[in-house]
């Protein structure tokens, strides 16, 4: 499960059956890509349990919706911001810079009216930045091609072959408070933020300033839209 998680099937499975003496025989590839995935298939239930239990002790459906009354959407306040004093140094050495690298003085006093507006700057250990997105790999083939054997084929053919080839995707998801971090991961985004949505309530973080940080993926903003509509910021 270790080796599967950070190689490829192939790789592990090579080092798994030479660290034994088993170079020849030993453990077969689809053995060890069995197991590391009953062995995944556990950790993906474990913390469903976990979420929806979570979910559920804290005033939520099992679709991450508040239900009547919902004692956890208190804790939600205005967000924290750096007070205007402890930016004077970082907006002077902003507009020093600016100068140095020959912006014109309007662009500097442009600069230290945008960094001079309050508000701007959010105290970080009030922030939960919660990194999202998809990642797909391609299907891994049960065997390679040797010499001898038939060519990989070229031109439309090629690209045809590489158009049919299975993809797996998963969505990865990075919690980050402080000097602390999670990583979660799951088979789809709606899976992943409940999971998301259970580790902000069990570690007391969804008071804080939620900070989501993707790319432009529609369909990755629109699900995180509609799955944090209940949120009152």
């Amino acid at each position: 499960m270790c080796g599967a998680a950070q190689r490829s099937d192939r790789q592990t499975t090579q080092g798994f059956n030479r660290s034994r003496h088993q170079e020849s025989g030993g453990t077969p590839l689809n053995t060890l890509r069995d197991g590391a995935q009953v062995e995944g298939l556990k950790v993906i239930d474990f913390l469903t349990r976990k979420s929806q239990r979570v979910l559920q002790e804290h005033g939520f459906d099992p679709h991450g919706v508040p239900v009547a009354e919902c004692a956890a959407l208190q804790q939600i306040k205005e967000p924290a911001y750096v007070e205007e004093k402890a930016l004077q140094p970082a907006r002077a050495a902003v507009c020093k810079d600016m100068a140095k690298k020959g912006l014109s003085a309007v662009d500097v006093e442009q600069a230290r009216e945008t960094h001079g507006a309050k508000k701007t700057y959010e105290q970080a250990v009030r922030c939960v930045y919660i990194h999202l997105d998809d990642v797909g790999v391609k299907e891994q083939k049960p065997h390679r091609n040797k010499p001898g054997a038939a060519q990989e084929p070229i031109g439309d053919q090629k690209d045809t072959a590489k158009a049919k080839r299975p993809m797996v995707q998963n969505t990865v998801a990075h919690l980050q408070n402080a000097n602390q971090s999670f990583t979660l991961t799951g088979r789809r985004v709606a899976e992943v933020l409940l999971f998301v949505l259970g580790c902000l309530l069990n570690n007391a973080l969804l008071g804080l300033n939620l900070k989501v940080c993707i790319d432009g993926q529609r369909s990755l903003q629109d699900a995180i839209l509609r799955f944090f509509s209940w949120h009152p910021m």
